[in-house]
């Protein structure tokens, strides 16, 4: 099957540049990465056409003008840019282990979507962290962590030992809920639920889409535990809609809603079918 990762970005190019460092380090390499940048950031362009040439990865790069609020809607236009089969979405902090993108295809199964986790690290461990680190898989050792500054806290679940990946989830009883850092799902089903609502605020979209999959049939299924990310702390927290109020009003009115389409979705003619449309950036 034809794969492509999606990886948003806010202009974050020193973060964004480990992230693709870590998708250039995967045991399984065929696949294409789309960046899908909210807002103009000429850096990350250069950071983008430079990484390219010089890793030889199929990478493309969609912007959405000056608006980095729609991450909504760049991500609807990233998936409607490729005619790959299955679609891993993750984020320009989240460096992912070596076999990230091998776990999502070994646990893809039709008509599901594969719901992962991250796990956070501090500014230092955050800065310290180097493409030697992450080729050797340094960076996913809780050792090399802890002696970076890491809290023993945040160590659990940390661990590039296949045992403890799949005891951790096996014994995990939580549904899964769609994590845009970390999750994956068949085109033609994100497809059958117009993708993400652009209705919504930060934060909302992301449950949303997973609550519609469920709806349409599609079940989720965890590998937090098993497909592994660092997340770095930002280096800026992005702009949040002021009013909680209107949040929560979002959310309210999407509980009493019972369909699985999206009308401010992919397609906005406001039907239940979806011009593909593939195009190169």
């Amino acid at each position: 099957m034809k794969v492509a990762v999606i990886i948003s970005t806010h202009g974050t190019p020193a973060w964004l540049q480990k992230t693709l460092w870590g998708y250039e380090c995967q045991t399984y390499n065929n696949f294409e990465v789309i960046i899908a940048e909210g807002g103009t950031c000429e850096e990350t362009r250069a950071l983008i056409n430079g990484f390219g040439q010089k890793s030889g990865m199929n990478i493309r790069h969609i912007s959405e003008g000056g608006n980095e609020d729609q991450e909504a809607h760049i991500l609807n236009r990233a998936i409607a840019s490729t005619n790959s089969d299955y679609l891993i979405f993750s984020n320009d902090h989240c460096i992912p282990r070596n076999d990230f993108v091998e776990v999502h295809m070994k646990r893809s199964r039709k008509h599901h979507f594969l719901a992962g986790g991250y796990f956070s690290v501090p500014m230092k461990v955050s800065k310290a962290i180097t493409r030697e680190d992450i080729g050797t898989l340094f960076a996913f050792d809780w050792r090399w962590l802890f002696d970076h500054g890491l809290q023993p806290a945040k160590w659990i679940g940390m661990t590039n030992q296949r045992l403890l990946d799949k005891l951790f989830e096996r014994f995990s009883s939580a549904p899964p809920p769609w994590c845009g850092f970390n999750s994956s799902a068949w085109r033609e089903d994100i497809l059958s639920v117009n993708g993400f609502n652009e209705d919504l605020t930060r934060g909302d979209y992301d449950w949303d889409f997973g609550e519609r999959l469920v709806r349409r049939g599609v079940a989720g299924i965890h590998v937090r535990n098993d497909a592994i990310c660092l997340c770095l702390e930002r280096v800026r927290e992005l702009t949040r809609d002021p009013d909680e109020s209107a949040r929560r009003a979002d959310r309210n009115r999407i509980k009493l809603q019972t369909g699985a389409w999206a009308v401010n979705g992919i397609s906005k003619s406001g039907t239940t079918g979806v011009k593909e449309r593939h195009s190169a950036a």
